[in-house]
């Protein structure tokens, strides 16, 4: 006799709509960020764009000192000269010509291969090519099916870094089930962070990295505790190395967070060598491919401002940039146009603090101190790896850090709302959510000189 198969559960019907809801809401905020700004109007988005177009010819590594476009793909946009100098010049703004102008452009009939030199300080050519794969294949894809001419087109790859941000986005929320009942409001935190919202919706493989180490971070916590798996944590981590460079500096500040947990709890020394062997192969497997499958490839270097300091000079001149670092994470946007208010600075700042004292007020008894204490201990690791970076390379590329270098550990300042007082979290989310308002009004002002008509003709895929 065949078994009739059972009917789908409620709850599981629930959840899937629930994700889906969310992928809308997560799609559609980035969306407005990104058709907020003009095109190539975000960090390396230049570089960004050819790299990802150049997969069709070179999927895997740069060979040598050029990349080469394909014919037919180079984008006329990026030799725009006002495109170029808007990001350099705060008062330069696009008018309602310049907008017909980019709109109007038509892709050349004869669009021989495209060279481009890699240029001093050039990092972008050189990066893995997972990202550039993901979003050429999206992007490239809408424009051959819906014959998008050039301003179109460049939208369509910003969509689908928003897409491919979108989609990590709701991996994380799946796996934040460590911080229980305050895995909502953690949530909201880490997609509210203005930065956060502004990389996702750029063509910058940041838009994955910073998701992917989220739920990287989750992950190994979660297999440590025993309610995830080593083969998803490994797998994780394995995406992020070929995404960005600095996804390799996840091993060592996954590692110092482990180890810090094996430290503060006790059920974990039961089983710490199996344990140990676990977490060492999920490190481990990731970083050889890496290192053999793309580092040894490369022949690339960059080379930027030599700055060849004692380390007593270099901690100092830490010291010196930790404001500048610290409005970098939160307000200035990679292109330092605009930047957040010192009222703002203040009363993020005062939330924050409430939120961190309360915290620590509940510590002892938090039914996720665990997720908060990896999820710390993650992000102080992951720091110290970014600066030790910095320190390897002084000589040939000076002191280069900037505050959205350090959002990968973003997850370790998002512990701050996991607390039960829920008006204080409350108040933070809020204030997130406003910033985010503001930021985009900035936006708005920065680049249309605050000129509603001309930034809704520039808005893409509408006549």
């Amino acid at each position: 006799m065949q078994n009739n198969p059972s009917p789908p559960n409620k709850g599981d019907r629930g959840k899937r709509f629930g994700s889906i809801a969310l992928f809308a809401a997560l799609f559609s905020f980035f969306a407005l960020w990104g058709i907020t700004r003009p095109p190539f109007q975000s960090p390396d988005e230049f570089a960004h764009l050819i790299k990802a177009q150049s997969t069709a010819t070179n999927p895997w590594v740069t060979p040598g000192r050029k990349i080469s476009l394909a014919s037919g793909l180079a984008n006329p946009l990026a030799g725009d000269k006002a495109l170029h100098r808007i990001p350099f010049h705060p008062k330069e703004h696009l008018s309602a010509q310049d907008v017909h102008r980019l709109r109007s452009m038509t892709w050349p009939e004869s669009d021989p291969i495209r060279n481009y030199e890699v240029g001093k300080g050039q990092a972008a050519f050189q990066y893995p090519p997972l990202y550039y794969l993901a979003v050429f294949a999206l992007g490239q894809s809408a424009t051959q099916a819906l014959r998008l001419e050039p301003y179109e087109s460049f939208f369509a790859y910003r969509l689908a870094s928003v897409f491919l941000a979108s989609l990590a986005w709701i991996w994380v929320y799946r796996r934040l089930t460590g911080f229980q009942a305050y895995r909502g409001r953690v949530f909201a935190f880490l997609v509210l962070v203005p930065n956060v919202a502004f990389l996702s919706s750029s063509v910058n493989p940041d838009a994955l990295l910073i998701p992917l180490a989220t739920v990287v971070a989750l992950l190994f916590q979660r297999a440590l505790e025993k309610s995830g798996s080593w083969f998803e944590a490994g797998a994780g981590l394995l995406l992020i190395v070929f995404v960005k460079p600095t996804g390799i500096l996840m091993v060592p500040a996954l590692a110092g967070a482990l180890g810090v947990l094996f430290c503060i709890e006790k059920k974990q020394r039961a089983n710490f060598q199996q344990q140990a062997f676990r977490a060492l192969v999920a490190l481990g497997a990731p970083a050889a491919a890496f290192f053999f499958g793309f580092y040894l490839w490369i022949s690339l270097s960059i080379v930027l401002d030599p700055a060849p300091l004692t380390m007593a000079q270099y901690a100092w001149s830490v010291l010196e940039r930790f404001p500048a670092l610290l409005m970098g994470f939160w307000g200035v946007f990679g292109w330092a146009d605009y930047r957040l208010p010192w009222v703002g600075v203040a009363l993020l700042a005062l939330l924050l603090s409430l939120n961190g004292i309360a915290v620590v007020r509940v510590w002892s008894n938090s039914p996720c101190k665990a997720a908060i204490s990896f999820s710390l201990s993650f992000a102080g690791f992951f720091a110290l790896a970014i600066l030790g970076v910095e320190v390897i390379r002084l000589e040939t590329m000076g002191l280069f850090l900037q505050g959205r270098y350090f959002l990968p550990a973003v997850l370790g300042v998002a512990v701050v709302v996991a607390h039960p007082y829920r008006t204080c979290a409350y108040c933070l989310i809020g204030g997130l959510a406003i910033l985010n308002a503001w930021a985009l009004a900035e936006a708005l002002d920065r680049y249309y000189d605050g000129n509603i008509e001309v930034f809704l003709r520039a808005i893409p895929f509408l006549t």
